[in-house]
């Protein structure tokens, strides 16, 4: 029996005609229920109370008899599912399964959808990216090409602009020439002329050989009278004095007397020449007076003023003394007298 109840238990075999729950069986002709294996021997110990000749457990006698065993049969209760109904519970969950299962399949067909909509954004996104980007290029290359068209306006204007300077300072220039002729035809023009030695004056004067007297004409060529009229000069021996007579007259000297209301300034109008006699230039500091003429010069600055603007204005002459002949003074010595003088050169502002 031992052995038979393992066998069973070792390999059990499915049920042929078994049933899926909440479905009815087959319409067959109904079979008589099997009869009821015999029961197999089961072995159970016997838990009641040890008799009362036998010892406590705890007592180790070396007599010690084992403990007897009481057989027990029980029957097995078998149980044959044919056309049971389900249960509330077996039916709510069948129909929360059912739920479930088309909560799913509607929750994959919302994926889905879903997915199908977030591809076409996505795509759609994609193509204004793209619409974006050619719409920057072209605006860079649009950009580019305004900065090449600004900078082509802009050094268009500039050379305009250049233009329009050049044009301004021609007309400048033209309007100062035209004002500049005006005021040269308009302007008095003073220069002296007929400059000789004085008359009763050796010159150079055997008693005082520094100092030579002069008189000379002065004369207005221009339009306007020429007032406060200033003459100022010195006798050299300088042989290059042309090349350095503009920067070495003495126009500080007579601008200054010009300028000094206290001396009777000298007017002087067109076509009416004023003399001077007996005006006396002196050597150059500096310079020893020859008695032998060869590069004796007379530098002069005239300083005056327009009568009509006031501007102020410079004649600055050189004259080179022309030689005559010799006489011998009181001392015995041989001195050249100055026949004349020659004009060389002359600068006008």
């Amino acid at each position: 029996m031992e052995e038979q109840k393992s066998s069973d238990r070792g390999s059990p075999q499915p049920d042929k005609h078994a049933l899926p729950v909440g479905e009815l069986p087959s319409t067959g002709p109904q079979k008589e229920p099997a009869a009821p294996l015999p029961p197999p021997a089961i072995v159970q110990q016997n838990i009641d109370s040890a008799p009362p000749n036998n010892p406590a457990p705890n007592d180790h006698g070396e007599n010690q008899e084992p403990l007897p065993v009481r057989l027990v049969n029980e029957p097995l209760a078998t149980r044959v599912i044919e056309d049971d109904e389900l249960s509330i519970f077996e039916a709510t969950t069948i129909r929360y399964a059912r739920w479930g299962f088309g909560a799913a399949i509607l929750t994959l067909i919302v994926a889905v959808v879903t997915g199908y909509i977030f591809f076409g954004q996505l795509k759609e996104m994609a193509s204004q990216t793209n619409v974006l980007e050619m719409g920057a290029k072209q605006a860079r290359i649009d950009a580019k090409n305004a900065a090449l068209v600004t900078k082509e306006q802009l050094a268009t204007a500039q050379r305009q602009a250049n233009a329009a300077q050049e044009s301004v300072k021609a007309i400048q220039a033209q309007v100062q020439l035209s004002q500049n002729q005006w005021r040269n035809e308009h302007r008095p023009w003073i220069s002296l002329q007929n400059v000789r030695p004085s008359e009763g004056f050796s010159v150079p004067d055997p008693d005082v050989p520094d100092n030579w007297y002069v008189t000379y004409d002065v004369i207005n060529t221009g339009h306007s009278p020429a007032t406060r009229v200033e003459i100022r000069g010195f006798i050299t021996i300088h042989k290059n004095i042309n090349s350095t007579f503009r920067r070495d007259a003495p126009c500080g000297e007579s601008d200054k007397r010009s300028d000094d209301f206290s001396f009777p300034g000298l007017t002087v109008f067109t076509g009416e020449p004023s003399v001077n006699r007996n005006y006396v230039f002196s050597f150059q500091h500096g310079d020893t007076p020859t008695y032998d003429l060869g590069g004796d010069a007379l530098v002069v600055c005239i300083s005056y003023r327009d009568g009509s603007t006031h501007d102020l204005h410079h004649t600055k002459m050189l004259f080179r003394a022309g030689e005559g002949d010799y006489y011998t003074d009181k001392n015995g010595r041989r001195i050249q007298r100055v026949a004349g003088f020659v004009f060389e050169d002359a600068e006008t502002d």
